[in-house]
């Protein structure tokens, strides 16, 4: 299996995620056969629900500021295209005071003066894949083509680093695309900065994936279960990581889902309506998800619908971890609490992970105390309590844990048995 029958399997198995119902598309263009860029429309509701845009599936809206409809007017019937990425320091002419992160591969305008971004784009090219960094200390950008604004991006994120995936679809002919440093920002932002990732630049010439698409990740640790479920799997079967984060399995067979409009997830929306056909997954996981859903059982509900008969789910939930991607943490699971979320399925195994040092390490991390000068004394209490945790019976953790996991399978129906 590859990216180009994954693709094409996407487009089998996607819905409206309001009414389950099938999906039309209009202004398509394709690439080796497959969904480039489109509207998604669902005639039971008679509304668009969703689009694509290099590749990736869109069902919760699209970032402000982008008309995709007159954009994709241009492209609609176009075929071979090919996707060129850039590195970030290659790619962009950079005028006034940017600094350089080799490590995360990034520049930054930090100001006061004015900084500008210019990439030329060339004659055979229809599109170009921005990413930014939103964190913070991140203000405002405006993002114009031969000096006609597109849009202005507010990148402040107050719950930490991410990074923010923006297409711009240039039509024929090329130009010249700059990202400008406003020096404005959001109330809430520290500070106005503006970072940037390596762009990707769509050519009119031949056929291949975008390298977006390909392994990466930039968010959370895959569970070692997970890597153990996935050496279970066949390659004619599927996976869901629901709630990906922005990452991306090295694996063609798994689909990355995700809420925010994130660079690597093959598609974004809302857990608690999945943009997915009955039945389409054989393994689901879900990392450090059930938290931030504000309704949960509706959430895990859609997870049961899109799972195979026998299929398997891996989910791994908060327990004793302080907030996190405030405001979006709305709940802590008890192991008693996952049971009852999960209780439509066949639960095979329950457990209470991280020791109480790790608990704490967490809490102290983000109490201030290191800032304050304290630094010392907090690695003395983690280390003491740390000490103690080899001897904590592991039953005794499911009371005071940092996560919580589950392993389940969807009961198979009678006729299926």
């Amino acid at each position: 299996m590859d990216i180009i029958e994954k693709l094409g399997w996407l487009e089998t198995i996607v819905r409206c995620p309001a009414c389950n119902g099938q999906l039309t598309t209009s202004l398509a263009t394709r690439v080796a056969g497959r969904l480039f860029s489109c509207v998604l429309h669902c005639a039971n509701c008679r509304t668009d629900c969703g689009q694509v845009a290099n590749f990736k599936y869109f069902f919760n809206g699209f970032p402000p500021g982008y008309e995709f409809k007159r954009a994709l007017g241009v492209l609609s019937g176009r075929e071979c295209i090919k996707v060129h990425s850039l590195g970030v320091e290659d790619a962009f002419q950079l005028t006034g005071n940017w600094q350089h992160d080799a490590e995360a591969k990034t520049v930054g305008a930090i100001g006061p003066n004015a900084c500008i971004a210019t990439l030329d784009v060339p004659p055979d090219a229809i599109g170009v894949g921005l990413q930014f960094v939103k964190h913070p200390w991140s203000g405002e950008a405006e993002i114009r083509l031969d000096d006609r604004l597109l849009a202005t991006l507010d990148l402040h994120e107050e719950a930490g680093s991410m990074r923010l995936w923006y297409p711009v679809n240039t039509g024929s002919g090329g130009g010249r695309l700059e990202i400008r440093y406003t020096g404005k920002r959001n109330p809430k932002a520290l500070a106005d900065q503006v970072w940037l990732g390596s762009p990707d630049v769509v050519l009119a010439t031949s056929g291949a994936p975008s390298v977006a698409m390909m392994p990466q990740n930039r968010g959370n640790p895959y569970p070692a279960e997970f890597g153990s479920l996935m050496a279970r799997v066949r390659s004619d079967e599927w996976v869901l990581d629901c709630g990906s984060g922005d990452r991306a399995y090295p694996s063609p067979n798994v689909v990355n889902f995700e809420y925010s409009h994130f660079a690597a997830p093959d598609v974004s929306g809302d857990g608690h309506a999945l943009p997915f056909a009955d039945d389409a997954f054989d393994l689901v996981l879900s990392q450090a998800v059930v938290e931030h859903l504000y309704d949960p059982y509706a959430a895990v509900a859609e997870i049961h619908r899109c799972m195979s008969p026998g299929g398997t789910v891996f989910c791994e939930s908060a327990f004793m971890q302080p907030l996190h991607a405030v405001p979006f943490h709305f709940f802590n699971t008890t192991p008693w609490g996952l049971e009852r979320l999960f209780s439509a399925f066949d639960i095979q195994r329950i457990e209470s992970v991280g020791d109480l040092g790790d608990t704490l390490a967490w809490i102290y991390a983000i109490s201030g105390l290191r800032e304050k000068g304290f630094g010392e004394q907090v690695d003395e209490i983690i280390s003491s309590v740390r000490k103690l945790d080899v001897h904590i019976d592991p039953s005794a953790l499911r009371m005071f844990s940092s996560f919580v996991t589950l392993l389940a399978k969807k009961k198979r129906r009678i006729a299926d048995a």
